[in-house]
């Protein structure tokens, strides 16, 4: 069924498969162009390539910790990396290409693409890079770290807050334009869109997931309980598919499918 045919407010959804790789440390994930799923393994120093139907296929190894991983608008890999670096990567046959490695902003974690410009959550800030990781823009922020997650058609980012706020930001100029709070979702651990631009929350203290209309008129408790996560720690939503991953912290993580 086409994503344009699906009423994702409305529509239930239903548990695809569980994949567990052992002793692996999940961070950041991405959907490349042919349908394969590239996770990072944070304390292992390496990138997990899954194939289109999850069946593992093989490792990347990299020189330090992976952090988050996104697909730039030319098509490469960007990851976040240990001691602020960004690494612009493509895959070649069997061989991760490590193309460039840039400084990053200080404290740059989460990452996600805009256009041909990066979105990265950094120490006291959000900054908008171009592809060769200089900041463009800049704006303030507080709290801890937080997952992010870019539309492209609104023009904004979303982010979590520390007591457990959604908020929605105007990438032109960083004003909040969007905000979320319910008791069903507490300690948000990851953030992501679908192709309608609703937003979905994990939650890993309510251990759910919410999921909110993009005009914030509507919400609902998604998933009350995951098949086999029980620590959600982020979600990755493909966009074609109308399927999204739930990511335990470490060695589990869920497929489900509307």
């Amino acid at each position: 069924m086409a994503s344009s045919d699906v009423d994702f407010m409305e529509a239930p959804v239903k548990h695809v498969i569980s994949v567990k790789k052992e002793r692996a440390k999940f961070g950041g994930a991405v959907f490349l162009p042919d349908g394969e799923l590239l996770v990072s393994d944070k304390d292992n120093c390496r990138l997990l390539l899954f194939a289109d139907d999850f069946f593992y296929q093989q490792e990347f190894k990299l020189p330090d910790k992976p952090y988050d991983i996104t697909i730039g608008s030319d098509q490469k890999i960007y990851v976040t990396m240990f001691k602020n670096k960004l690494l612009k990567c493509e895959i070649d046959g069997d061989d991760l290409n490590i193309l460039q490695t840039y400084d990053a902003p200080a404290g740059t974690y989460y990452l996600d693409a805009f256009n041909d410009q990066l979105v990265a959550c950094c120490s006291g800030a959000f900054k908008i890079l171009d592809s060769d990781g200089k900041e463009v823009q800049s704006f303030k922020r507080s709290g801890f770290e937080t997952p992010m997650a870019v539309s492209t058609k609104q023009k904004r980012f979303y982010h979590k807050t520390d007591n457990s706020e959604v908020i929605g930001r105007k990438l032109s100029d960083g004003n909040e334009v969007f905000n979320f709070k319910d008791d069903s979702l507490s300690s948000v651990s990851g953030i992501a869109l679908d192709c309608q631009d609703n937003v979905y929350a994990t939650g890993f203290s309510s251990k759910n997931l919410v999921q909110i209309s993009k005009n914030r008129r509507k919400h609902r408790v998604l998933v009350e309980k995951f098949n086999k996560v029980t620590k959600p720690a982020s979600i990755l939503f493909h966009q074609s598919k109308n399927l999204f991953v739930i990511f335990g912290q470490s060695d589990d993580f869920d497929v489900y499918q509307f």
